[in-house]
């Protein structure tokens, strides 16, 4: 026993890059988390080695953007979630609103050319690309549609 921890027994948050904790983290970002989110939890290591690991191993980056792109599907997704399970009293249509707002912006950002306000030339990877108009209609689920 060593400063009153078992021996071979791991404290603090894991500094030594391996597959599964890295797999792990694409997870939780391909799920909707952000990374600051994700270095919250005591599993995880601190935002400095993640990025120091995006620096140094291309693998990681190649994983991390396909979480990236997920992420964003993931987001994309839950709009829809939140706009179809939304009760139309002030109050849930009010918060719903900024929910979906708030994902809107934060795609913007994260791909202004598929998600962005207006289409960008100068970042599009061809001439087709289009953002996205995501329209919210909001309707009584305890009525039937007239």
């Amino acid at each position: 026993m060593k400063d009153g921890t078992p021996d071979g027994a791991v404290m603090g948050r894991p500094t030594d890059y391996n597959d599964d904790l890295i797999d792990d983290i694409c997870l939780r970002i391909a799920d909707g988390r952000s990374v600051n989110s994700i270095c919250n939890d005591a599993d995880m290591p601190s935002k400095a080695i993640i990025y120091r690991w995006l620096d140094k191993y291309p693998e990681f980056v190649d994983k991390y953007q396909r979480a990236m792109k997920q992420r964003e599907e993931f987001h994309f997704d839950e709009m829809l979630d939140i706009a179809d399970d939304v009760l139309p009293e002030t109050a849930e249509v009010a918060r719903a609103k900024l929910r979906i707002d708030t994902r809107k912006w934060v795609l913007s950002r994260m791909n202004p050319k598929k998600y962005g306000d207006k289409a960008d030339g100068s970042e599009a990877d061809d001439d087709t690309a289009q953002p996205i108009e995501v329209i919210v209609n909001v309707r009584d689920a305890r009525k039937p549609d007239a």
